[in-house]
């Protein structure tokens, strides 16, 4: 009986092949982590009030961004809609300073143990309780919700005038500090 050849794939060639696969793969389906990390901004933004909870769908798409835009500009930022490290940051710490009030968990991820907790802190408080931190509630628990509410604290907690305090900003909004 005579064998037959086997025949044998060289290594490498079976490992392209398979690699191929896996980055078409990965090209034509969103990954996992994307998708999560979409999620989790968006269900950020609607615990702070600038989504819907009804928008949360993992999709990185128009509605998100114009809430990113706001919560952006509320924080001082770039007004882009891309969902960057500076933006991830102040999304998150603002969500850990209501965690805090609320008495849970600062983890800044505005998951359902927040949002019963804000509903907690709501109802204890007079507000309306619908478990979502938005500009009443915030200020409710003494959280500045923009930038600007956090500049008059402090300028406040300086001693600075009212007057001063515009002064001052909107010297450095003009770029004047820069000729000093």
């Amino acid at each position: 009986m005579i064998a037959q050849p086997v025949l044998r794939r060289p290594l490498s060639t079976v490992l392209l092949l398979t690699l191929t696969l896996l980055g078409t793969a990965a090209f034509l389906s969103p990954a996992a982590h994307a998708v999560d990390s979409v999620r989790w901004e968006q269900t950020n933004l609607a615990g702070l009030g600038y989504l819907p909870s009804t928008q949360i769908d993992g999709v990185d798409g128009p509605r998100t961004h114009i809430a990113l835009k706001s919560f952006q500009y509320d924080s001082g930022l770039d007004e882009d809609g891309a969902y960057g490290e500076r933006s991830d940051l102040a999304l998150h710490r603002q969500v850990r300073a209501v965690q805090s009030r609320a008495g849970v968990a600062a983890d800044g991820l505005y998951g359902s143990g927040t949002a019963a907790a804000v509903k907690t802190w709501q109802g204890a408080h007079g507000i309306g309780a619908d478990g979502v931190a938005g500009p009443t509630t915030m200020s409710d628990m003494g959280v500045p919700r923009t930038v600007w509410l956090i500049a008059q604290s402090m300028f406040a907690a300086h001693g600075w005038t009212v007057s001063a305090q515009f002064t001052c900003l909107r010297n450095l909004w003009n770029g004047e500090w820069l000729y000093r």
